[in-house]
């Protein structure tokens, strides 16, 4: 071979190594100019939106609660009978769940309570739940309005006065499924039901003060009179904090029980925690997918 042909060659292998470099410079360019501008959109949508979350908590059951086991954390009776003997509970702490508690500042001493996540649950017919009926659920209820926070020495106490049934504390429960029932309820109150018309089954959750003198609290009200159901608690070493809150349901199937049947409500006791923010979560994975991208070209190189 002539040694102007291996030049050429030479030469010609060096410019396609450039070319590759250019285009890798163009995608990391383009990746990262995307990456700026999401980051701009979100700072935007959250400067408009102004809204800070001041506490964020993982709910977990009530410590022995009057009909354990199971144990529980929301208790709805009456749930598609109105009988109030026709207990169902919803565990927070079964394998696949988790449950949260957010307290949202909206600015000018507007605050919302935001009680979110997956629990597990059934009909407990005492020391189980009845075969068939039990299944994933996903939890969503909103308090907004008369929400205090902050009371005595407690920064993050939170008390959600009396305010009129169906006001503003509502929410819903909706049915997810589960593995071991072939996904779907099978079995409602002891009797078999098609399937098919549970697959979009939802409670709809609406807070009541219960002739209360408060509809929801939870913290420790350290240096005041603590609301009933409220407080400090230390459980098997871990201190948790409780909270309570009554609350009336309705049901998409088989009718609705707009009426608060006896002893339905929420009793959890809960600690500090921490969410990912959804700014967070994409950031992150935008920094993934450019390493992929990056990692890839290299080696093509």
């Amino acid at each position: 071979m002539k040694f102007a042909n291996v030049f050429r060659i030479v030469i010609l292998k060096d410019r396609a190594i450039k070319m590759k470099s250019n285009t890798i410079r163009q995608i990391v360019n383009k990746f990262l100019g995307a990456t700026i501008i999401a980051t701009l959109l979100i700072g935007f949508s959250h400067n408009t939106v102004a809204r800070t979350i001041v506490g964020t908590y993982q709910l977990k059951n009530k410590v022995f609660g009057a009909i354990h086991p199971p144990e529980y954390g929301l208790r709805l009776n009456g749930l598609f009978s109105g009988n109030s003997n026709d207990h169902w509970t919803f565990d927070f702490e079964h394998t696949g769940a988790k449950v949260y508690l957010q307290t949202i500042d909206n600015g000018a001493g507007d605050y919302d309570l935001h009680l979110f996540g997956t629990v597990f649950g059934g009909k407990d017919i005492g020391g189980g739940y009845l075969g068939g009926s039990t299944g994933f659920w996903d939890l969503d209820f909103t308090y907004s309005a008369a929400v205090t926070v902050g009371l005595g020495n407690d920064s993050k106490s939170v008390l959600v006065d009396r305010i009129p049934d169906g006001g503003f504390g509502n929410g819903t429960l909706k049915y997810i499924g589960d593995a071991a029932n072939g996904g779907a309820i099978q079995n409602l109150t002891g009797n078999n039901v098609d399937e098919s018309s549970l697959s979009n089954l939802t409670i709809d959750l609406i807070a009541t003060s219960a002739n209360k003198t408060f509809s929801f609290c939870y913290g420790s009200f350290a240096g005041i009179s603590t609301p009933n159901g409220c407080g400090p608690q230390l459980v098997n070493g871990e201190q948790r904090v409780k909270g309570s809150g009554w609350l009336q349901h309705g049901v998409t199937y088989g009718g609705a029980i707009d009426t608060r049947v006896a002893h339905s409500d929420f009793g959890v006791t809960g600690v500090a925690a921490q969410i990912p923010e959804p700014a967070t979560l994409l950031l992150t994975g935008l920094g993934l997918i450019g390493l992929m991208i990056m990692r890839r070209q290299r080696s093509r190189i």
